[in-house]
């Protein structure tokens, strides 16, 4: 019976770690904080009206990556504490932005796809798009204005993503948005950094194996004890 319950293990996991295999799910990764190097440009110049380097931090983000697969099936990353960049350039130099609040996910048009650019710790290269952004503005200064909405769609990026030892992500050139000061469009652009990472949840298969021990765990138990106790019946 011992080799038997064995046996009836052995392949129940094996069948179970196949079928985790075969539905594979992306590992969705949670970030507390990030940072993202903001650029500023007025009309279609390319020339930063911002101090280089300029940032602006993140308050927490998610980003689910499938090395299966090689997708980056979703991601948002946000900010909810309002910041303030400084124009140093330009016919509006001096005048103070305060992002009161930042929001980006996938737009309903989103694919990506990815390939290993190198190991250890492997690191993946990705293109995604399109990405929509949006949040709240104000600004201070030469030209004063209350709090106003804005918003940017970034039609395709690159970035990477590392995994193992110290997880990270990089997205490189996304539009923030875009705001209109005395009838000039400014742009902001912004390259993001996500540093330190914690996948949550687990991935379906280690939940799946988990669960297959746990329930053939138990039924050894059962059956252990009703072979030590004679007035119990098996069910």
């Amino acid at each position: 019976m011992k080799a038997e319950h064995r046996l009836g293990l052995t392949v129940a996991i094996v069948a179970l770690a196949g079928v985790a295999t075969a539905n594979a799910a992306p590992v969705t990764y949670d970030y507390t904080g990030g940072f993202v190097t903001v650029s500023a440009f007025q009309g279609s110049s390319n020339t930063d009206l911002l101090a280089a380097g300029t940032q602006i931090q993140l308050t927490g983000g998610q980003v689910s990556f499938d090395s299966g697969a090689l997708t980056l099936p979703s991601f948002q990353f946000f900010d909810k504490t309002p910041q303030t960049v400084t124009v140093i350039s330009g016919a509006f130099t001096g005048e103070q932005i305060t992002v009161q609040s930042l929001n980006a996910v996938p737009d309903a048009t989103y694919t990506s796809s990815a390939f290993l650019s190198s190991s250890p710790p492997p690191t993946y290269g990705f293109t995604a798009g399109k990405i929509d952004a949006s949040g709240m503005y104000s600004l201070a200064g030469p030209i004063n204005q209350g709090s106003k909405p804005f918003a940017g769609t970034t039609n395709s990026l690159t970035g990477q993503v590392t995994l193992g030892g110290k997880d990270m992500i990089q997205l490189t050139g996304i539009t923030l948005g875009a705001f209109t000061v005395n009838d000039q469009t400014i742009t902001l652009k912004g390259d993001i950094v996500f540093d330190g990472a914690a996948p949550v949840p687990l991935p379906a298969s280690v939940w799946l194996l988990s669960s297959a021990i746990a329930l053939f765990g138990w039924t050894q138990l059962d059956r252990r004890r009703v072979a030590g106790n004679p007035w119990k019946s098996p069910s």
